[in-house]
Order: C-alpha cells, then sequence, then structure tokens
C-alpha cells in the first residue's frame, strides 16, 4: 500500500545501526547505508514486497543504482536486463546465442514430457528453430577473423547457469538480417527461453527487425505475449496495432515504422488502431524514406500522421529516416595464427593424473575481474559461476544500459577462465566485468567483490583500497606485469609488492607473475624484476573443453595468461589443503593464511638452476620458475589407491617428502 501511493520510498536510504555488523567493520560509510527495506531477508527472493520494490526501482532508477538498493541475489547473480546487440559485431557469437538458446529450451520441453506434462498438446519448435549444429572449427575461425573491432557495449550466449528476476529493465536484439528469403523466428526463440527463466515483466523491449524477412506478426504476438511491455520499438515496417494490442495491451510508449503504405496510416488512426490503447502516453513513427518511397510520398506519409484523429491524451512524433538499419561493415580482416603447437594448461602443468586421484569436495572461490566472460567460449553449464558487470553505456540516455557479465565479445576474461577451471576443475568463479575491451575500466564498486567470500582475485588492475581490504581478509590478488619490458611506468596491482622494500604497508598477498617459456626464459617484453613467480605463458590453448564451444583460432601468451596459470595451481594448493583439513583426523595444522599457504607451496615448486660439473649441489639457487610437478605427484604408477594418494598428499604439505 505504501509503495503504491509513495513509489519514492522504494529508493531511499537509511543509516546502518551504530552496533551493526556494517559499522563494526571497516566498510567506507558510503556503503554503510541501506535501503528502507533492508529488513527483507536475502533468502526471501520472491515475496510479494520484495517484487514490487524491484519493479518501483526500475521504474525510478538507472541499472547502474538499482542492485545498491536490493539485498539477496539482485547485487550478484540474478540479472536485470538482457543486451545481445553487441554480437551483431560478431556473427559467431550472435550463432551460438541462439543456438544455445533453442537447445535449452528443446531440453525443457523434452522434459516437460518426460515428467508427463500434457505434451501431446505442446507445440514443437519450426523446424528454422531447431538447434543446428554448431559451426565447424574451419567456420569459427572464418567468422572469428571478420570482424576485429569491438562496439564499446558489452555481450552472449545464454547458458542455464544464468537466472534472471522476475521483471527486466529492457531486452535488446539486434537484425538476424542474411539476405536471404527466410523465416525469422529468433527473437520468438529468444522471448520463449527468458519466459523459461521465470521472467513476467519487461519493461522496454527494443527489437531490430529484418527490414524485408521481418518476423510474423504472429510470432511477435506469442513473442511478447504474458510480458506485461510499458515501452515497445520492434523495428519492423507497418506493424499492425492490433497485433501490438495483442502483444502489449498495456504500452505506454510505442515506436511505429511505415514503409509509405497509406492503407496501415488510416490502420493505425481508425477506430481499430492505437486509439484501442488505454495506456499509451507516446507514439513515435519513422516515415522510411528508403529505396523504393520517394520524398514527395515520405512528406504526405508525415503530414497524414501529424493530422491524422489523434486519441486524447497520447503525444505523437513523427520523423522521416533516410536509411533502414545501420550498416556494421566487415571490420579489419585477419588470417589464422599459423600452425604454433598449441599447450593445454594439463599439458603444461603435467597434472593430468593428479587431477584424476583429485576428488576433493573443498571448492576455491575464485574473483575473475577483467572483461567478464562470453559462453560461447566458458561453459557455465560445467562449472558453479555467478557474476557483476560494473560497466555502463549511454550513460546519458534516458535508460541507461549495463553490460552482460556472461556476454562478452572480448574474449579475454573467457581465456582466464578457461585456464583457471582446466587445473582446478571445481573451483567457484565470481565475475566482475570492470571494463568491456581490456583497455580501460570501470571502478564501480568492485572492493565489493571481496565480501562475497572469495579466496583469490586474479587481476590486472586494483585500487589501493581493494588491496588493503584484501590483504586484511586473507585473500590473495594474482597479478600479471608489464608486457612492455623495463620501458614503461610501473604496473598496478603488482607494484604493491615490489615497492614494499622499506615501506610501512606490506602487501606479502599480492602475487605478481612473469610470463615465460618451458625453459623459464622471460617473455621477450616482460619486466623481470617487478615479478615475483614465473610461470608458463607462452603457447597455451585458452580455449574451453567442452566441443560445442567456440575455439580459440590461435594461442594466447604473456604475462595475463602466466597469471591465469598460477592463478588455476593456488586454487588448486588451496582445495587440497582444505581436503586434508577436513579429515576426521587433519593432516595439516588450521592456519587461515591463504598467501602463506600459497607461498609456501609455490616455494617447493620452483625449478633449480643446474649447477657446473664439481660443484656441489648446495650451490644451486632456485630459479623462479614454478613447476606444479615437482610438488604434486604426475605418475599414475607412483599413486597406488585413493588412501596412498591422501596420505602422500598430507606428507607434502606437513614438509615431508
Amino acid at each position: 500500500m505504501l509503495l503504491k501511493r509513495y513509489l519514492k520510498l522504494a529508493i531511499q536510504f537509511q543509516p546502518a545501526e551504530p552496533f551493526s555488523e556494517l559499522v563494526a567493520s571497516s566498510v567506507d560509510e558510503e556503503d554503510r547505508k541501506l535501503p528502507v527495506f533492508s529488513w527483507l531477508r536475502s533468502s526471501d527472493t520472491d515475496s510479494p514486497v520484495r517484487r514490487q520494490i524491484l519493479e518501483r526501482l526500475m521504474g525510478q532508477l538507472p541499472i547502474s543504482q538499482l542492485r545498491e538498493h536490493l539485498t539477496g541475489p539482485s547485487w550478484f547473480g540474478k540479472e536485470m536486463s538482457l543486451d545481445i546487440t553487441s554480437l551483431a559485431f560478431d556473427p559467431s557469437l550472435l550463432d551460438f546465442f541462439v543456438y544455445f538458446i533453442r537447445k535449452e529450451l528443446a531440453r525443457v520441453e523434452d522434459g516437460a514430457a518426460t515428467a508427463g506434462s500434457p505434451s501431446n498438446s505442446r507445440q514443437k519448435l519450426p523446424s528454422q528453430q531447431q538447434p543446428p549444429p554448431p559451426p565447424s572449427s574451419t567456420q569459427q575461425q572464418t567468422v572469428q577473423y571478420r570482424h576485429r573491432h569491438r562496439p564499446p557495449s558489452m555481450v552472449v550466449v545464454s547458458r542455464s547457469g544464468v537466472d534472471f528476476e522476475h521483471a527486466l529493465k529492457y531486452v535488446n536484439i539486434p537484425s538476424f538480417e542474411t539476405g536471404t528469403a527466410e523465416r525469422h523466428t529468433e527473437a520468438l526463440s529468444i522471448f520463449r527461453w527468458l519466459k523459461c527463466k521465470d521472467v513476467e515483466r519487461v519493461f522496454q523491449v527494443h527489437v531490430d527487425d529484418c527490414r524485408h524477412h521481418p518476423h510474423s506478426e504472429e510470432d511477435i504476438e506469442k513473442a511478447l505475449a504474458g510480458l506485461d511491455i510499458r515501452e515497445l520499438d520492434w523495428r519492423r515496417v507497418d506493424l499492425s496495432a492490433i497485433s501490438v494490442s495483442a502483444a502489449a495491451p498495456g504500452v505506454e510508449k510505442l515506436w511505429l515504422y511505415s514503409s509509405g503504405n497509406l492503407a496501415v496510416l488510416d490502420h493505425w488512426f481508425g477506430e481499430n488502431g492505437i486509439c484501442t490503447l488505454p495506456n499509451l502516453r507516446n507514439v513515435y513513427i519513422k516515415i522510411i524514406h528508403y529505396t523504393f518511397l520517394g520524398e514527395s510520398r515520405a512528406l504526405q506519409c508525415q503530414d497524414i500522421c501529424l493530422n491524422g484523429p489523434h486519441p486524447q491524451g497520447v503525444e505523437v512524433d513523427v520523423s522521416i529516416a533516410t536509411r533502414w538499419g545501420v550498416n556494421m561493415g566487415s571490420g579489419m580482416h585477419g588470417g589464422p595464427a599459423g600452425s604454433v603447437r598449441k599447450f593445454r594448461p594439463v599439458e603444461v602443468t603435467n597434472l593430468n593424473v593428479f587431477l584424476e586421484f583429485c576428488r576433493t569436495d573443498s571448492r576455491i572461490k575464485v574473483g575473475v575481474v577483467y572483461t567478464g566472460i562470453s559462453t560461447a567460449r566458458f561453459s557455465i553449464d560445467s562449472h558453479a559461476v555467478h557474476g557483476r558487470s560494473f560497466v555502463w553505456t549511454n550513460t546519458a540516455m534516458e535508460f541507461e544500459q549495463e553490460a552482460s557479465w556472461w556476454l562478452a565479445t572480448d574474449s579475454h576474461g573467457s581465456q582466464m577462465a578457461n585456464i583457471i577451471s582446466q587445473l582446478d576443475p571445481r573451483c567457484i568463479f565470481s565475475i566482475a566485468q570492470v571494463t568491456d575491451d581490456a583497455r580501460y575500466f570501470g571502478k564501480g564498486s568492485v572492493v565489493k567483490l571481496i565480501s562475497e567470500g572469495v579466496q583469490i582475485i586474479i587481476c590486472s588492475f586494483a585500487l589501493r583500497d581493494v588491496v588493503r581490504k584484501a590483504k586484511s581478509m586473507g585473500i590473495i590478488i594474482m597479478c600479471g606485469t608489464s608486457d612492455e619490458g623495463e620501458n614503461t611506468d610501473e604496473v598496478w596491482p603488482a607494484a604493491y609488492y615490489t615497492q614494499q622494500e622499506g615501506a610501512v604497508e606490506r602487501f606479502d598477498n599480492v602475487l605478481p607473475i612473469v610470463g615465460c617459456d618451458e625453459h623459464g626464459k622471460p617473455s621477450r617484453f616482460s619486466s623481470e624484476a617487478a615479478g615475483r613467480y614465473y610461470f608458463r605463458g607462452k603457447d597455451i590453448d585458452a580455449s574451453g573443453t567442452d566441443s560445442e564451444l567456440l575455439k580459440e583460432p590461435g594461442v594466447v601468451r604473456g604475462s595475463s595468461v602466466a597469471t591465469a596459470m598460477a592463478t588455476g595451481i593456488a586454487s588448486l594448493i588451496l582445495a587440497c589443503y582444505h581436503m586434508l583439513l577436513a579429515l576426521p583426523e587433519p593432516k595439516v595444522p588450521d592456519a587461515a593464511d591463504a598467501p602463506g599457504i600459497v607461498n609456501a607451496i609455490f616455494h617447493k615448486m620452483l625449478q633449480p638452476t643446474t649447477v657446473g660439473p664439481g660443484m656441489p649441489d648446495s650451490m644451486a639457487k632456485c630459479h623462479r620458475l614454478v613447476t606444479a610437478s615437482r610438488f604434486f605427484p604426475v605418475d599414475a604408477n607412483s599413486i597406488l589407491d585413493e588412501d596412498y594418494f591422501i596420505d602422500h598428499i598430507g606428507k607434502l604439505y606437513a614438509g615431508g617428502e
């Protein structure tokens, strides 16, 4: 009742209680403020009150502020929008997005049939909607090199690991124009998929439909039915007002596109036209003066729209557009990376056998602070993943848009996650998207990632307060060093460690990593002095292990790759430590110092330098190249059974054999 009468109640903050946990902890004063309705339990994710609060917030706030007013999974984990328009710049990602959602829809329908639901009455996907086989590796390679430029927004493929709120602030879908005469049903599939994800309401819908072969009106009605659309911009010429009424009867703002057909204009302003939409307040009509429509007819259509019978209380805005759609262009072309041999992370570390025996239930939470991930390149189905985006675009527009952390067009974050997950398959990922192209980052509230219980954070940028808070909570910061040699400014957060000699504040939890080859030789432009450990960072295959995922056409290399290798090994070290600690008779002491544990094991993994003939072994010094197989057993013949494996690992951690 209060929310209905006083809408602004939902966006009010109140200070935390003087003796609350927030005040007791060293949380900044700004972060101590709580929403008025923060008394709702975090587990009460679907209560009527919370749903009302969310809807009121969406109607009043830009998306960048939404999560700060809610508790529970809204801050980290559930999506409040869907924008896949950036995928149009990389057709391979767009194709995979549609492929996977149709695959999931088919799986849901098959599951309903198996469970005994009225499957005889369920509608099967049209033949055009059946999931096509994923593109071949050759096709993938060709498509991936088609577009090198990336737009400033974000986006990708849908997997069952992504959850949505019951209400979304907006859904943006690009054109699927192929230039061939075929029925398009992609948007229908996307909205059906959202409904399977329990989405019930969408505030704003924008669909760039195909000019000459758009979705049928019947499919549009099916796609939007039951979603309580408030603003509808379906870019299809001559869309019937009857279809709009069937698809979005409560629409308040409506965009219509005219091909110059006078009969359609008569319909729009007739008795069965826009006057039948009771909540309509604004109509924006665009006359498409393009190809077959002359200038005089376009002006005539504009005059009809401006002077026609307008429904009472409805503002009509009319303009003439001289082109349809946006020419994406072909971008810059590139060729395959060549025939360089690629090595998977488990090959480089020689941990295949060890990972087969390692059956630990311990799961280390790893925070990945990069460009987000793409589910066309990294499988959310196969890993525990949740995320949050701190990247917002179109901030000057009425509806600010948030990048989708799981739909990233930049492949960097996906590559890092693939490397880490292959070395510790059971780790849990907390993805914080702070940039969309690896060239700049939004500070946002990344420090809050730490409160999510992560034990390791891999990043290439961090502020002092982030590093300091991580240190106080025993969290490891894995970071790369410069790949531009010594002729560069200091790289942060790596410099927090390298500059600590004589400093009052030491950051032993910061582990700067240098990329090198299999012999420990740093890469050509690496900054050797800035590193704490060397890890293999050359000729690494960063593709996912799922055969349906897009494959990286070339190899990845550099300090960021080496940092991902180090992060995966560190996560595995901590997982094994917690496994030994959880035994009925613990084989390791209960030490809460994660940085100390990882540092100690990394030192045991260091590769010794070869000494000359006749020189005593004591003269050998440890090289900074970390080799996991020097610590973890990798020979199948040396691991007799599970009990022997546990006992052997326990002795290694205790400082024995």
